[in-house]
């Protein structure tokens, strides 16, 4: 049990608490099972304490000195860490749910279950990892870059990926329900991969930098759609409308576009590598300075290079492009 002594300076604030520990240098605080929910105690000296069973769920632990201090099985559920100093602290069994760890000092004298020591690392590298079947559930991955990155199995339930950064992410198979915190965005193009998009209405969304390879949204309304440099590589857009969508800088590798209608959309710097379409196709008013015919893999984990410009130097005139609209029709252009 906590020393009721300590605990009854500690509750009168930190300023009372440093004082106190300013004068006893060589106690060693007591406070297990302390019950310290929601307390203020962002700097506060924890150094060497024992905090094992004490419940600090919602704390302010900001900038707080754990190092040294024994946490097993202490609840720290949504508690804020930011720059704490978590150095020799253990915290075997601790259930650091949605707690914020950004800037916390860690280090491999931290005693973390692996779970946690995984959330960690990503706060401070997330950009393009493989996190296939990770249990990130609880995790507060909040306005981290996870950019490029595979979320494949991933339980991301219960989860908060507020302010990400989720350009190319793949989000196929991620186990995320009503309880994990997403921007709109980032879940439409999940259920877009779940559930596909056949003759949803997406109008004018913002669908830019997405990863949605091998979706199915024949006939989806993208009418003023905002889909520059996402990739569409084999997804299946037969008689969607992309009227006065931007799709500049878009991979459209291998996608059906049989009967979509691409009239006034934006197709400058687009990929149409072996990408069908048919005299449905329609491109009226449509504009593209050049496209590409290939494109390539490059070292960055969703992150498409693209080759072979057509024109080679230059830029299409509204007639010239309609030509070339009509040789790819023909195949007389092999992409």
């Amino acid at each position: 049990m906590a020393d009721e002594e300590q605990l009854k300076i500690l509750r009168q604030g930190v300023p009372a608490w440093k004082m106190w520990r300013d004068r006893h240098p060589r106690t060693v605080p007591n406070l297990v099972g302390a019950s310290l929910r929601d307390a203020y105690l962002s700097g506060v000296d924890f150094a060497q304490a024992d905090l094992s069973g004490a419940d600090l769920s919602s704390a302010n632990l900001a900038g707080a000195n754990l190092s040294g201090a024994t946490c097993t099985r202490t609840q720290l559920v949504g508690a804020n860490l930011r720059e704490a100093d978590l150095r020799r602290t253990d915290l075997r069994g601790a259930n650091l749910g949605l707690a914020k760890l950004r800037g916390a000092r860690i280090d491999s004298s931290t005693q973390l279950d692996g779970k946690w020591k995984r959330v960690s690392e990503l706060s401070l590298a997330a950009v393009a990892r493989d996190l296939t079947g990770w249990d990130l559930s609880q995790a507060d991955l909040s306005y981290l870059n996870f950019a490029g990155s595979d979320f494949t199995d991933t339980n991301l339930r219960q989860s908060d990926l507020t302010g990400i950064d989720g350009s190319y992410v793949r989000w196929q198979k991620a186990q995320i329900d009503g309880s994990t915190r997403l921007d709109d965005k980032w879940r439409l193009v999940w259920t877009l991969h779940q559930d596909g998009g056949e003759d949803r209405n997406l109008q004018a969304m913002d669908l830019s930098f997405a990863d949605l390879t091998g979706v199915h949204m024949r006939g989806a309304i993208l009418q003023g759609c905002r889909l520059t440099f996402s990739n569409l590589a084999g997804a299946n857009l037969q008689g969607a409308d992309f009227r006065q969508a931007d799709l500049s800088f878009v991979d459209l590798r291998g996608a059906q576009v049989q009967g979509a209608n691409f009239c006034g959309a934006n197709l400058t710097g687009a990929c149409f590598q072996d990408w069908a379409l048919d005299s449905r196709s329609r491109f009226e008013e449509a504009t593209c300075r050049w496209f590409y015919r290939v494109s390539a893999a490059s070292s960055s984990p969703g992150v498409r290079v693209y080759r072979q410009r057509v024109p080679d130097r230059g830029e299409f005139s509204a007639e010239a492009f309609a030509s070339a609209i009509a040789m790819l029709r023909d195949s007389v252009i092999v992409l």
